[in-house]
């Protein structure tokens, strides 16, 4: 027995028994199809020509595969520019959020290449050849036309394709010379040129119903006013025609009592023809739709012809709609923009600042010293690695700094020419006698040709910053699950609210005695007395990252009010895996601020260095004040209700 067929259709590419529905839209001329084409022909020699246009002797935009690159206007980014690349891509998916909350799904059926190249250039060449709903679609000559067509433009647009990729030269030595000579290359270009034409030949407007996820985000991406291709139902209904409607009402004495208003719809189907996704756009707001217009289009033409106002099928919003007033300031429209400015300044200040020549200091091998036939000198290998940035050859040498008894073997220099990456190794001559315990810090200078100087101490600021976030989690995380596990015992989530209110102000208390003692006695700790400072004393002398690591696990015990008010809320979840979950989230949401300020303040406050435990003990003393100020404010106004349980059937005021 076969299962029962379902009573409508589930896609609009998709008949009742699960075959494929063909779709040939017809072709709805008006103002928005005039707008369409200007723009889609204007992106179709944007997207051809670009690859070929050259800034600085580099193309304008070049993802490059294959030497690791990226090209932009002049600009080239590679796989140490990490951090910039992580913000362009943080501002394009943003900028993809407020655009589509804005003006809907604009992007889809003005501006994508899928959309672009079916609408304006395959299916124009179908209706040619095969006439208006494929009249001819029967004719094998034509079929052959058709598909010869098609295969020479997906060649083609195969080419300029792989040409964002691998680059016009290279692209041009892969079709020029033998295949032989470059199979790999061929065989890319043949494989990509199929895709496109099975894509537009044959997929279709399946890719945006099916294969592309944009459509499927538009629950979480729109609001009630963004900008939507709508019918007007309070307009347009009842559908049908004034004087069918009037025949109806006296053939039957029934039909009498009906209503005789008939809405300016007349039912003609004209929207649903012209749908390149096939929908039926009066059904109301469909993840199928790409926001074209064509109904638009094609519902204006019949408006024109029965004498009815335009617009019964426009852009408009669910709130207008509705009849409610459109608003431009809204959460989404306030919301992105500022983060947007934000990710925005972050990825100036990383473009501005990259430095014309990466340095790294690599861990050695072998050995970490070798001892030398001189007396109480041994020899430690320094491992560093450059790459430079510039479009100029550089010279770079190394030297020491303030360490006399130091000398560097092997120091020759090291030449580099453009965006060339190379490790080399030098050697020093230390004293025996300079080691404490075993370790001896030196800043090593690199300075070219070219100008750039840097001092070279340790590891990167943005990878010890991670190192110390690790830590942190261990603590938060720890901190969560004894925070659950106290919250078992207790029985109402009021209790833990009072209990959070005054650890919120003994917290604040002791952020002030804190600051205060910082003013008076400083901020480092003293070389004895207590576990936990001694357990300082000994982070202080092991390697960079196990310092920032074991810093990272003791800064969750400072006195933190906002970190101390959320353990108290992990507490109230009763729960450990919740509790632990708590605490991660407010350690995740730690991370953006406290890597970005490690990696772009470290430059200042190396400075300022001397003067920032008072700056730090004065911001402690402050901020300990206003979370004092507020929370005695909120005691004087608030009052804290114990919520309803199962065994109580009223609120207890406190």
């Amino acid at each position: 027995m076969s299962p029962p067929l379902p009573s409508e259709r589930v896609l609009s590419t998709l008949e009742a028994d699960g075959k494929r529905h063909w779709l040939t839209p017809k072709l709805a001329r008006g103002r928005f199809l005039r707008w369409r084409r200007v723009v889609g022909y204007a992106l179709i020699a944007m997207f051809v020509a670009l690859p070929f246009i050259t800034i600085d002797g580099r193309p304008a935009f070049l993802i490059d595969l294959l030497t690791r690159e990226i090209s932009m206007f002049g600009a080239v980014f590679r796989p140490t520019d990490g951090l910039v690349l992580m913000l362009l891509g943080i501002t394009i998916a943003i900028t993809v959020f407020l655009v589509t909350a804005m003006f809907g799904r604009v992007w889809c059926g003005w501006a994508c290449p899928q959309s672009v190249y079916l609408e304006h250039v395959f299916r124009p060449i179908e209706r040619w050849l095969e006439g208006p709903a494929r009249r001819f679609a029967k004719s094998r000559p034509r079929k052959v036309v058709k598909w010869a067509i098609y295969a020479v433009l997906a060649f083609v647009l195969a080419n300029v394709f792989l040409a964002y990729f691998v680059g016009v030269a290279r692209l041009r030595h892969w079709l020029i010379e033998s295949p032989a000579d470059h199979v790999g290359g061929f065989t890319l270009v043949c494989v990509v040129a199929a895709l496109m034409l099975f894509d537009f030949g044959y997929f279709r407007e399946q890719a945006c119903i099916l294969a592309c996820p944009y459509g499927r985000l538009q629950a979480v991406l729109l609001d009630r006013q963004s900008l939507i291709v709508a019918y007007d139902p309070r307009r347009g209904e009842p559908r049908g025609q004034p004087k069918k409607t009037k025949l109806k009402a006296l053939k039957v004495l029934e039909d009498a009592a009906a209503p005789t208003r008939v809405g300016d719809c007349v039912d003609c189907g004209a929207c649903v023809a012209t749908c390149p996704t096939g929908i039926d756009i009066r059904d109301g707001l469909q993840m199928e739709c790409i926001g074209c217009a064509q109904c638009i289009d094609a519902c204006d033409t019949v408006m024109d012809k029965v004498g009815k106002p335009r617009n019964l099928i426009g852009y408009s919003s669910q709130d207008r709609l509705a009849g409610l007033p459109g608003k431009l300031l809204r959460a989404r429209t306030m919301i992105y923009p500022a983060i947007l400015v934000v990710v925005i300044s972050f990825l100036v200040m990383a473009t501005v600042s990259r430095p014309s020549t990466e340095v790294w200091i690599e861990r050695h091998l072998g050995p970490s010293f070798i001892a030398l036939p001189t007396p109480d000198r041994v020899a430690s290998q320094i491992r560093i690695k450059l790459e430079n940035e510039l479009t100029t050859p550089q010279h770079y040498a190394f030297a020491l700094v303030g360490t006399p008894d130091i000398t560097l073997r092997d120091n020759a220099g090291l030449t580099l020419v453009t965006h060339q990456t190379l490790s080399m190794t030098l050697f020093a001559e230390v004293p025996r006698a300079s080691f404490v315990h075993g370790r001896r810090v030196v800043q090593l200078r690199v300075a070219s040709d070219g100008g750039f100087t840097k001092l070279v101490d340790g590891p990167s600021s943005t990878r010890l910053a991670l190192v110390h976030a690790v830590g942190r989690l261990v603590t938060y995380t720890g901190l969560g699950v004894a925070a659950g596990a106290l919250g078992r015992a207790l029985d109402l989530a009021g209790e833990l609210g009072a209990v959070q209110h005054v650890a919120s102000i003994i917290a604040a208390l002791v952020i002030v005695a804190w600051g205060i003692r910082g003013l008076v006695v400083g901020l480092d700790p003293p070389s004895h007395g207590t576990t936990f400072q001694r357990g300082l004393v000994q982070i202080r002398r092991a390697s960079p990252a196990k310092r920032m690591f074991g810093t990272g696990m003791l800064t969750g015990f400072l006195p933190c009010g906002w970190l101390w008010a959320f353990v108290v809320i992990a507490g109230g979840t009763g729960d450990l895996a919740t509790s632990a979950g708590v605490m991660a989230a407010f350690w995740l949401g730690t991370v953006p601020m406290m890597v970005g300020l490690m990696r772009f303040a470290t430059p200042i406050l190396a400075r300022l260095r001397a003067r920032v435990p008072k700056l730090t003990a004065i911001a402690l003393v402050v901020l300990g004040l206003g979370t004092l100020a507020m929370r005695w404010r909120d005691a004087g106004i608030d009052q804290v209700v114990a919520p309803h349980c199962q065994h109580c059937q009223h609120g207890v005021n406190a």
